[in-house]
């Protein structure tokens, strides 16, 4: 028996050592939305302990962080925000958790768009970035190639974090970077489908610059002139929408999932066209066919491409 123990012992303690090596390598982090979270975790695998705050189905523009969320965000390695001021309610939760020097804008580097579809170079300067937001369209990810940037960044921020687990962290940015390609092959031929004439688009807030400018679509109608979800329009601005969605033959209203419809549908019934709900901000749950980020873009092309043609 006490054979038997020597050798048991030292076994255990072992598997105990591998063990604990294995917790110690995940790495805590945080990730503001749905969709920067899913690019880290496809980055991250589990060598990631992945904290997103504004879960699926939730609007990151209208999200309102809690007292928890503050301690995520002190605990946390690495704090990855879309940027050009899509985060700006966390900025005071983010300084009162002594953590702005863990943040990393996974869309730094990206060429942002304004609101009238034109590029300007991105603000690298966090609080600038914020301060200044309402400049650049934050709805980066309606680009897949724009979207090869959060790859690199975040694996470039866990690659410090975690050296040891560097060759791990570029191997899924290659990979993430193939999949964006043939993402980005399949929506083009499906909305090659639908004929020039027809790719317009109305749309309850500014949330397809980039997609519009990609895949060769005439500047949305657009409900809210703004690139929040949260603020509502005047009724001068409401009339001139329906006058215009008149006149330019839209034949669809895209509204995101999370945004209330109620003036939606009050133009659509106007207009005499169809709201169409679309994931635009946030993944869907269980369920839903957009729990990644490449399902939420092959679930909207396919709602989109449907409607147009």
């Amino acid at each position: 028996m006490k054979s038997r123990l020597h050798i048991l012992i030292p076994s255990l303690l072992s598997l105990a050592s591998l063990l604990s090596l294995s917790v110690r390598a995940a790495v805590p982090v945080v990730a503001s939305t749905s969709l920067v979270g899913d690019i880290v975790r496809q980055i991250g695998g589990d060598r990631v302990q992945l904290t997103v705050l504004a879960a699926a189905g939730v609007d990151p523009h209208g999200f309102d962080p809690t007292p928890q969320d503050a301690k995520h965000l002190h605990d946390a390695g690495a704090i990855f925000l879309n940027g050009a001021g899509l985060e700006a309610g966390l900025d005071r939760l983010i300084n009162a958790a002594d953590a702005a020097k863990k943040v990393c804008i996974v869309s730094e580097g990206v060429t942002f768009l304004d609101a009238d579809g034109a590029c300007c170079p991105g603000d690298h300067d966090h609080d600038h970035e914020h301060a200044h937001g309402e400049l650049h369209d934050p709805h980066v990810w309606f680009d897949p190639l724009r979207v090869k940037t959060w790859g690199t960044n975040i694996a470039e921020r866990l690659s410090t974090l975690d050296p040891a687990g560097r060759a791990e962290y570029i191997a899924a940015r290659d990979r993430l970077n193939t999949s964006l390609d043939e993402l980005d092959a399949w929506i083009r031929a499906e909305i090659a489908q639908v004929p020039e004439a027809r790719r317009r688009m109305a749309v309850d807030h500014q949330v397809f610059g980039y997609f519009v400018s990609r895949y060769g679509f005439a500047k949305p109608v657009t409900i809210n002139e703004g690139f929040s979800s949260v603020t509502q329009p005047d009724v001068r601005a409401i009339t001139e929408v329906i006058r215009e969605i008149r006149r330019s033959g839209v034949s669809a209203l895209f509204v995101g999932i999370t945004v209330n419809d109620e003036l939606a549908r009050q133009v659509a019934a106007e207009t005499r066209v169809p709201v169409v709900r679309l994931h635009t901000c946030t993944l869907g749950g269980p369920g839903s066919g957009a729990e990644t980020y490449q399902e939420f873009m092959r679930t909207n092309v396919a709602a989109i491409t449907k409607a147009l043609k």
